[in-house]
């Protein structure tokens, strides 16, 4: 989830994008993604939204994105304290 959440951060995704980001940690990314889609949006994080080629992408909510600039932090701060 953090991956994502992270890459959301920079600004909106389309679904593919997001699943190839994830391609490498785990061994099923489009049934992992679509859990983590799925979870994301149940808890009002993410938007689902459809371009103009009908591709969906995901975009974070105010609150999707206050969490992810919560985990940025700690993960700052965290990298910090290892060094």
């Amino acid at each position: 989830m953090k991956t994502v959440m992270f890459r959301l951060r920079l600004g909106d995704k389309f679904e593919r994008d997001l699943i190839e980001s994830i391609r490498t940690i785990v061994s099923e990314p489009e049934i992992e993604f679509d859990r983590l889609r799925d979870a994301l949006l149940e808890s009002e994080l993410v938007y689902r939204l459809r371009g103009d080629a009908g591709s969906y992408y995901l975009a974070l909510t105010d609150v999707g994105q206050a969490v992810a600039d919560g985990l940025y932090q700690i993960e700052f701060l965290l990298a910090g304290k290892r060094k």
